[in-house]
């Protein structure tokens, strides 16, 4: 009988520990879906941001510029969607344009990828020998069939800039590193021109609520002898031509758009404006044919030199380049805490919030740079074309969003907003904490 009960309680043992394993989970199940987790309210001030100190400069001088580009890998992780796997092709780059003047020295940086994770870029930070106080602005294509893997962030990996690899962030974080030492290398007299437009014809258009950025911005950087150095574009649409079973790494149309732009040694950078709720146009074509009608606009609207930039008064220094003011601002950010967005069900709310929470960033650094009348402002996620609209209302025009830059905090939408909010992760209070709202405001 002894032997009967004691075998008895060996069996019951498992199911035991099996019962208090469910106890445990569903305890912890709950807590996570009725109380809150993260933080309740903005974090301290921060002092780094992405190995990022703030800085505020502005100079006068002879414009000098140098640019350069260098490949990014031809096989990795392909971001864009969830679950891809790895993908090859290319060719794809990390792009950079360096311009002087006085005492300001202004590096931007454009990749061939899905984002920018801040970790990759505190590598470069240290990889290039950059100060803290250096004025960097490095931004994404967000082309949805580019190189992922940079990032080692489990919602950023299955949200789909694909599974992290060591070796390929730092394959990307070396390119980008010798592309800025190269065009660093390649400093000399420079003359500038630009202009923007509202482009209401062109080929994006609303994916969700809400007005979408349609303006182009075109700078041309060239040579006293006219010799071309550099091509920077604006524009917000979503790279997301190629098809999502495709297992091509390609830079979609803005790649595309760079291919059209670099002849005769020029570099040609693609900078996202505010696109997050900006698509293609279905109808438009290829990428190739969207690119050469972007390339197109582009290159007649800076023929027109914008007449309010100092370029344009021919102020020459002794080698014939042009003198011209240069600025840079490097905001350093607290964000407001994470929350689940508002298309989750109220049930789950709470805890898809404390998820999130795990995941998301507490601050943000927001790089502002100043080109001859121009400003470039780089915010870190996608934001709608609402909020660029204020950008320009609020500084008199004349402002050119850059999204996708300096890290990634989602989608930015402004309060009350309604076309990508449901995207969302910081709450209705993301934008005006960004600065973005309040320029509205002013």
């Amino acid at each position: 009988m002894v032997s009967v009960a004691l075998s008895r309680r060996a069996k019951d043992r498992p199911l035991k520990l099996f019962r208090l394993l469910g106890l445990v989970l569903l305890a912890g199940t709950l807590l996570l879906l009725a109380v809150p987790l993260g933080r309740r309210g903005p974090s301290p001030q921060p002092l780094l941001v992405n190995g990022r100190a703030a800085l505020t400069v502005v100079g006068e001088g002879s414009l000098r510029a140098g640019a350069a580009q260098v490949a990014l890998p031809s096989r990795a992780p392909m971001a864009g969607y969830p679950a891809r796997g790895t993908g090859s092709g290319g060719p794809l780059y990390a792009r950079a344009l360096v311009l002087e003047a006085g005492p300001v020295r202004q590096i931007i940086v454009s990749l061939e990828t899905l984002l920018v994770p801040g970790p990759l870029e505190e590598a470069l930070v240290r990889r290039a020998q950059l100060a803290p106080s250096a004025c960097l602005l490095l931004t994404a294509t967000h082309t949805h069939s580019g190189v992922g893997g940079t990032w080692r962030n489990a919602l950023a990996e299955f949200g789909g800039n694909g599974r992290y690899d060591a070796q390929i962030e730092w394959a990307v974080v070396e390119a980008a590193a010798r592309a800025i030492h190269a065009a660093i290398a390649a400093l000399g007299p420079a003359r500038l021109s630009w202009n923007q437009m509202d482009w209401p014809a062109g080929p994006a258009e609303p994916r969700s609520a809400g007005p979408i950025d349609t303006t182009l911005t075109a700078l041309r950087i060239e040579r006293p002898s006219g010799a071309p150095v550099a091509t920077v574009i604006d524009y917000a649409m979503h790279p997301t031509m190629e098809p999502r079973k495709s297992a091509r790494l390609s830079g979609d149309w803005p790649g595309a758009l760079s291919a059209a732009l670099e002849v005769s040694g020029n570099v040609a950078l693609v900078l996202q404006g505010a696109s997050g709720n900006a698509t293609w146009s279905r109808g438009a074509g290829t990428e190739q044919a969207i690119a050469a009608r972007i390339a197109t606009a582009a290159q007649a609207l800076v023929e027109r030199t914008q007449p309010g930039s100092t370029a344009s008064a021919l102020q020459k220094d002794a080698a014939g380049g042009a003198r011209v003011q240069l600025g840079c601002e490097v905001r350093l950010l607290s964000l407001p805490p994470a929350q689940a967005a508002p298309g989750v069900p109220f049930l789950l709310r709470r805890g898809a919030g404390n998820l999130i929470a795990l995941f998301a960033e507490s601050s943000a650094l927001r790089t502002t740079l100043l080109i001859d009348g121009l400003t470039l402002l780089g915010v870190p996620g996608e934001p709608v074309g609402a909020l660029a609209q204020a950008a320009r209302a609020g500084a008199g025009g004349k402002v050119a969003i850059v999204g996708l830059s300096d890290g990634y905090i989602g989608y930015i939408e402004p309060p009350g907003g309604t076309g990508e909010a449901a995207r969302t992760y910081h709450g209705p209070g993301l934008a005006e904490s960004l600065g973005l709202w309040k320029q509205a405001a002013q």
